[in-house]
């Protein structure tokens, strides 16, 4: 598993606006079940209902 710590903001009419600090959690192991991905996410007390799909780009 990958772990990334961002910090993501936007630049808009050149106005800076900060969108919030996130975890990215991505697999490296392709024959990684949900479950054993899951069990690592709870063992660190996420919550995965309370994630965020949208990528960086859509948000």
């Amino acid at each position: 598993m990958v772990f990334s710590l961002d910090k993501v903001s936007k630049i808009e009419n050149g106005e800076e606006t900060n969108l919030g600090e996130f975890i990215e959690i991505r697999s490296t192991n392709k024959n990684q079940n949900k479950d054993q991905f899951q069990n690592v996410i709870n063992k660190l007390g996420l919550k995965s209902e309370e994630g965020i799909k949208q990528s960086y780009f859509e948000m």
